[in-house]
């Protein structure tokens, strides 16, 4: 099967969706598929580097630096249609988005859609634009449109049982195939990597044997509340809990903010802020931890949530109902009301005996097990046959009623 997967972000950049559609592109090929991805960038022409087609685009100081591309391009629609897909698989609503649509309509092919980001959640990033105004309006227009897009595509996917009870109250009309991102679990193993380069990462940032680290690793930006992450910590602190130290991974318009805040605070010795790391290098990090926190509620999934698990670290977060298909509440980690629960449980796992504390490891891995990408990418193939086979039938209904109105 060729398959091209349309999303307007792609490495180098990191982020949830990229991770997600290299973990698909990955197994998909692995099986044997021809993949390409179709994504934006800041050229001025159109680039290809292997299996990778960038279209021309500029980039959003205002979201993270990402690269943005027009809805359509001439020149990449006569690349993409020498191709020959049998199915486009978008990743974006906007953007290469509306391109992956326009060029399925052209082509008469099956429209794969993954809603990946409540995008409601993320509104304050236009409302910034317009300086404030028109909040309520931004988040309606979000909502009308996660609506058109998800039911005019062939197929729909979500990541998480949430998300498709937020498409049903959207009024989504389309079927809904739940299948969370699967994440290639061998790649987390504790087995591949060297205790000696655990070490050697320890001491480069002069963290101790006795020293308790939890970790975090997502963007910084508002809608992550890594804020509170940064609150909790004071009140380990003013406890005197010293030993009790925090990993930050990722980057974002936040960034400075947090730096800030932990200056303020002066928890430069308890707060490292590590900025972006490539995936590939993400999992000695989490070896080299104790326990994932994170405080966001926006998540549709939490990828690095089953990460962390599939690392055996138990996981240390605020309730959300995306959360519930991946932390299961005292068995492979906790749910905390706010900083002062957070700090509590931050304190009562370092002090939690050592074969209690394994045994919420061990079974952290266990959940994460169902999060396959084998998993991940046999189901993800059922609904590539649906929609072939709905459009096919589609095709096949619309030759019919222009025959029978060429008789009439």
């Amino acid at each position: 099967m060729r398959i091209g997967l349309f999303t307007d972000i792609y490495s180098p950049y990191i982020n949830g969706v990229v991770t997600s559609v290299q973990q698909l592109e990955k197994e998909l090929i692995k099986h044997g598929h021809e993949v390409y991805i179709i994504t934006s960038s800041s050229y001025r022409s159109i680039k290809r580097d292997g299996n990778v087609i960038r279209m021309p685009g500029i980039v959003l100081k205002k979201l993270y630096g990402y690269p943005a591309s027009g809805f359509y391009s001439v020149f990449g629609a006569h690349h993409i249609k020498k191709l020959n897909l049998d199915v486009i698989h978008a990743h974006t609503e906007y953007g290469i988005g509306i391109f992956a649509r326009i060029i399925a309509f052209e082509l008469s092919l099956p429209l794969v859609y993954t809603y990946h980001t409540m995008m409601e959640d993320y509104s304050h990033y236009v409302t910034k634009i317009t300086y404030g105004h028109f909040q309520k309006q931004i988040k309606q227009f979000f909502v009308t449109t996660s609506k058109l897009y998800a039911d005019k595509c062939t197929e729909l996917i979500v990541p998480s049982q949430k998300t498709a009870e937020v498409m049903i109250k959207y009024g989504v009309k389309n079927t809904i195939n739940v299948i969370p991102t699967g994440i290639d679990l061998a790649a987390f193993s504790s087995h591949l990597f060297k205790e000696s380069d655990i070490q050697k990462l320890r001491d480069s940032y002069h963290i101790k044997q006795d020293d308790f680290i939890a970790i975090f690793v997502g963007r910084i930006a508002p809608e992550k509340s890594v804020e509170e992450i940064i609150e909790a910590f004071k009140i380990i602190r003013d406890r005197g809990k010293t030993n009790i130290k925090l990993l930050v991974i990722g980057a974002g318009p936040s960034l400075d903010d947090i730096t800030s805040l932990v200056k303020q605070y002066q928890l430069q010795n308890h707060v490292h802020l590590l900025g972006a790391i490539p995936h590939d290098d993400i999992g000695i990090y989490y070896q080299m931890s104790d326990v994932f926190v994170s405080t966001s509620t926006t998540e549709t999934q939490g990828l690095t949530f089953i990460e962390a698990m599939a690392s055996n670290l138990p996981v240390l977060c605020k309730h959300d109902k995306n959360l519930e298909e991946v932390v299961i509440n005292q068995e492979n980690g906790f749910f905390v009301k706010d900083i002062t629960d957070l700090a509590d449980h931050l304190i009562f796992l370092e002090k939690m005996d050592q074969y209690e504390y394994n045994r919420y490891g061990q079974r952290a891995r266990e959940s994460a097990n169902k999060f396959s990408s084998t998993n991940f990418y046999e189901k993800v193939m059922v609904v590539y046959d649906n929609a072939i086979r709905s459009k096919r039938r589609e095709s096949f209904k619309a030759s019919k009623d222009s025959k029978r109105k060429k008789l009439m």
